[in-house]
């Protein structure tokens, strides 16, 4: 999916054998969780993924999950969507990031674990590079349409 512009994603489970890339020049705001279905997968080709290609990424307080690719050239931020100052009281949840993440500037908003009590000290934000990102990036690299090298050879510098 190309858009030039904002482009906000209210969230969705994203199927095996499912891909789906979002590239925009503007902000992408996650309004819902984003997920995978779960496995056992018959093939390497069952592997669902998500990427996010934009200018920024915004994630609502409200969004517990995003089984996503982030990739931003300029800023994510985990928790956009609080006004005044920061308090434990907003952007409460715990936030879970499974697969890379790509940014020049990343703000990390979430107050989980900031109150007293049992869950004081947990995580806000939890990032996971899981190898079902790998396996996947593998499967688009050996396409028939992709330029592949069969012999590199370095040589040292020419003084």
């Amino acid at each position: 999916v190309r858009t030039a512009g904002d482009l906000t994603i209210t969230g969705s489970s994203i199927p095996a054998g499912r891909s789906v890339v979002i590239v925009a020049t503007g902000t992408v705001t996650i309004d819902g969780s984003i997920t995978y279905a779960n496995g056992p997968f018959g093939s390497i080709n069952d592997i669902p993924q998500v990427v996010i290609v934009a200018q920024n990424i915004n994630i609502r307080s409200g969004v517990g999950r995003v089984d996503a690719w982030l990739v931003a050239s300029g800023t994510i931020n985990t928790c956009s969507d609080f006004s005044g100052n920061l308090t434990s009281n907003k952007c409460p949840g715990l936030l879970e990031v499974n697969g890379p993440v790509v940014t020049n500037r990343l703000i990390l908003n979430r107050t989980a674990g900031a109150g007293t009590g049992a869950q004081s000290g947990d995580p806000s934000e939890r990032f996971n590079l899981r190898s079902d990102a790998y396996l996947w990036a593998r499967l688009q690299s050996i396409g028939s349409n992709k330029a592949q090298t069969v012999y590199s050879t370095e040589l040292p510098p020419r003084f």
